[in-house]
């Protein structure tokens, strides 16, 4: 309550409009990488996917499968050309916002590190901060190569079948 006293009712309307404009052009950039899918349907399920990562106790995880189910369920459950969305385009929705979000971070984390190497007894931040920048990018890269992968695997090939896993190999 101190908190919200020193910024006021001002302040934290202030605080919310803020964040719900971060939502919408979050909304926007994730409706311009999935057209089927309605812009509203996306923008809500990226809230309740935040306030579930905010609010339960296994966060990250429980918010992620909480958004899938926002993206996929309700009223209606339909794409623009009217088809349902299915359980795998609701996963997708969401780990293509997951990824750019992540990148986003990782744009962050940069400029972070670039304020802190011109400070004062900022050193012993430095090279932790680089490692992470490292680990972080590397994954993102292996991860991109792993879809890229896939992309290339014939349709016949199930996520988890044998010649998908031959097809990820070559």
């Amino acid at each position: 309550m101190a908190s919200l006293a020193k910024i006021g009712l001002s302040g934290f309307i202030l605080l919310i409009l803020s964040q719900l404009a971060v939502n919408v052009l979050l909304g926007v950039a994730w409706k311009s990488s999935i057209a089927s899918i309605s812009f509203l349907r996306l923008t809500f399920s990226r809230f309740v996917r935040d306030a579930a990562a905010a609010c339960l106790p296994f966060s990250q995880l429980g918010g992620m499968l909480i958004g899938i189910r926002a993206t996929t369920a309700g009223h209606p459950r339909h794409t623009t050309d009217g088809q349902p969305i299915s359980w795998t385009e609701g996963v997708a929705a969401n780990i293509v916002d997951i990824t750019t979000e992540v990148l986003g971070q990782l744009a962050f984390i940069i400029i972070a590190l670039l304020c802190l190497v011109g400070q004062a007894d900022a050193g012993r931040f430095v090279w932790p901060l680089a490692i992470g920048i490292v680990l972080l990018s590397v994954g993102m890269a292996g991860f991109h190569l792993d879809t890229a992968a896939q992309r290339q695997c014939p349709p016949s090939a199930g996520p988890f079948s044998f010649q998908a896993h031959l097809c990820r190999l070559a």
